[in-house]
């Protein structure tokens, strides 16, 4: 296998030389064509070919999530006309990134906010130990999780910037965002800092759901009580109070589905 010997890819099989493939983890070569069905943000030489495989069908069924959703978009100029896009939707739980370099590829990542971990070492031996795979933790202070980095290149001049995201999936460690020299320094930290924000939001959006539904489970589980010592009064029988359960089981599903929201006391008050 010379140094300028032509390969197969493992995908479409065709031969490509040195300058157009990449070596994956499991021996197999991934062409140029191919490594832009994979998430722009992957290495390709860290994953095995059954992985990329995986990440070429998720980025196809995730791409979808995005349809019919309205996104907030936050920008960043990199110079030349060019620009970093950070585009969310708290509601959906997701983000999708759009760089440059990840233009250039068939699908736009979509990444999820509940995905973004801190790694615990303390907890990696025990958590290996016991067969959880889930060594993380939830995140609430996104500054400190999500940083921003200054490169120097040999004269100790700025080289750009990196803004790292932890995130926890077996496919994509982290979300590398290199941006280049060119950009301005204040928008660049400006940049990083609406992106915390914006974890921030959805990690509180996040309680304030959980709360409101367990709000509404107690609501509802008094309201079904109600409806159903009314059906045993009116002698309704076992066919009334089936029913009211019946009524409650399926609120309670709707609850959980996120079908029913909390009313305000404005709603309340006034419809």
């Amino acid at each position: 296998m010379g140094l300028f010997s032509k390969e197969p890819c493992a995908f479409c099989g065709k031969e490509v030389g040195m300058m157009s493939r990449t070596k994956m983890s499991s021996k197999d070569y991934i062409c140029d064509d191919c490594r832009k069905k994979l998430n722009p943000f992957a290495r390709p030489d860290h994953l095995s070919k059954d992985q990329a495989a995986e990440m070429m069908a998720r980025m196809e069924r995730d791409e979808k999530a995005l349809e019919g959703v309205k996104l907030i978009d936050r920008r960043l100029s990199v110079g030349r006309g060019q620009e970093i896009h950070f585009q969310s939707n708290i509601a959906a739980g997701l983000f999708t990134i759009t760089t440059p370099q990840s233009k250039r590829f068939e699908h736009r990542p979509v990444f999820y906010f509940s995905d973004i971990r801190e790694w615990n070492a303390s907890e990696a031996f025990v958590n290996q130990a016991v067969g959880v795979s889930t060594a993380r933790e939830l995140v609430h202070d996104y500054t400190s999780v999500i940083s921003l980095k200054e490169k120097r290149g040999a004269d100790q001049r700025n080289d750009g910037w990196e803004i790292r995201f932890p995130y926890y999936s077996g496919l994509l460690p982290e979300i590398l965002i290199k941006i280049p020299k060119e950009a301005d320094p204040g928008e660049v930290r400006d940049f990083w800092k609406s992106i915390c924000a914006v974890c921030g939001e959805w990690e509180r959006s996040g309680t304030r759901r959980a709360r409101d539904a367990h709000d509404l489970h107690i609501e509802n589980a008094m309201s079904t009580l109600n409806d159903v010592v009314k059906a045993a009064v009116k002698g309704e029988g076992s066919d009334g109070i089936a029913e009211a359960v019946k009524k409650g089981i399926e609120k309670a599903q709707d609850i959980d589905a996120g079908k029913v929201k909390k009313k305000s006391l404005f709603e309340k008050l006034f419809g």
